[in-house]
């Protein structure tokens, strides 16, 4: 697992800072990214999803865990803030660090205008101040800049913002030709669909969960499952109110006919839901859990779609049952109480 300091409060980040004076971002998270991965950050402001980027590249540690970089790892960063473009220079010294007019790219040779061509600039910007540039112009540069350099490890904070359409379009070529792992903070639902595979969900209180496929997929889960919470509160709101009924009508009749001195027990099935289902409720538990982790690794899905689907039918099946075990537990508890204050 890892724990993350607070990001505003990254300047006290010491050894001996004060617990209160940090918020953990992160509870039991473990990640392993492979070669080719192309994983998307998603969740609201706030939660740590630039602070986990920062932790991956080694640009900040971690107060609790570990991080470990596979051999030759050689990453790129493209931050909001923009820090690795000089504000000072023109776009033109920046990719060639003042030097000859050709540039290598990819293991290709090409002139650096043309090569600004590409992300769309106009000569006369060329040689401007990139403090004289717009936002969107400013990381049409960066990415420039960042496609021009050698790295297997790409990371892209917010890439999105102040792009036209035309940029977007560029910048997904660009990823779909990338042949090294890529991971996009982003809130661009249509950007994510178009460029990952597998979705990394801040959901707050520290919970990140792991989910194939783009980000409309990740959504489409979150509905179904909580269309599938709703119909069983109901299911037990409506379960509840017919128990009552009959519960109450059983009551009238048993003082209209009285029984007797027969002494009123549990039925032999609600004793062995007693006796049988908390068992069952911990092996539920159990299966859940084995399952959690193995759709929390990306790769499950990369490497074996049917494994991992097959893997989240059961768990949401899993969690179904664990439900209704504890529905039907809770249902024969009331019953014993109930007994044992009439006893009492």
């Amino acid at each position: 697992s890892v724990s993350v300091p607070l990001p505003n409060n990254a300047e006290s980040d010491t050894a001996g800072s004060n617990a209160a004076a940090r918020r953990q971002l992160l509870k039991h998270f473990n990640l392993l990214v492979r070669r080719t991965d192309r994983i998307g950050i998603v969740g609201p402001n706030g939660t740590g999803k630039s602070t986990l980027v920062r932790v991956l590249l080694g640009l900040a540690a971690p107060d609790g865990g570990r991080v470990r970089q596979g051999f030759g790892l050689n990453p790129a960063y493209f931050d909001q803030q923009r820090s690795a473009l000089d504000r000072q220079s023109s776009p033109w010294t920046i990719l060639t660090d003042g030097g000859a007019d050709m540039i290598e790219v990819a293991g290709v040779t090409k002139h650096v205008t043309a090569y600004l061509r590409d992300f769309l600039f106009d000569d006369h910007k060329m040689t401007q101040k990139v403090a004289t540039l717009s936002g969107g112009e400013q990381n049409r540069l960066l990415l420039a800049k960042l496609f021009a350099e050698t790295h297997n490890f790409l990371v892209l904070d917010e890439p999105t913002n102040d792009l036209d359409m035309e940029t977007l379009d560029l910048l997904q070529e660009v990823i779909a030709d990338y042949d090294g792992t890529i991971l996009i903070v982003s809130h661009d639902r249509d950007f994510l669909d178009r460029t990952v595979t597998a979705i990394l969900a801040f959901e707050g209180d520290g919970k990140v969960s792991a989910h194939a496929g783009g980000f409309s997929d990740y959504l489409d889960r979150r509905m179904k499952a909580a269309t599938r919470r709703a119909a069983r509160a109901e299911s037990q709101k409506n379960g509840g109110k017919t128990g009552g009924k009959n519960a109450g009508g059983a009551a009238s009749k048993s003082g209209a006919k009285p029984t007797g001195n027969r002494t009123a027990k549990l039925s032999f099935k609600d004793q062995h839901a007693l006796d049988t289902l908390p068992g069952e409720i911990e092996a539920l538990e159990a299966e859940i859990a084995t399952l959690e982790a193995q759709l929390a690794d990306p790769a499950l899905f990369a490497q074996d779609p049917q494994a991992f689907n097959d893997a989240a039918d059961r768990l949401a099946a899993a969690r179904s049952d664990k439900d209704d075990r504890e529905l039907r537990w809770l249902e024969a508890a009331e019953k014993a109480e109930a007994l044992a204050a009439e006893k009492g």
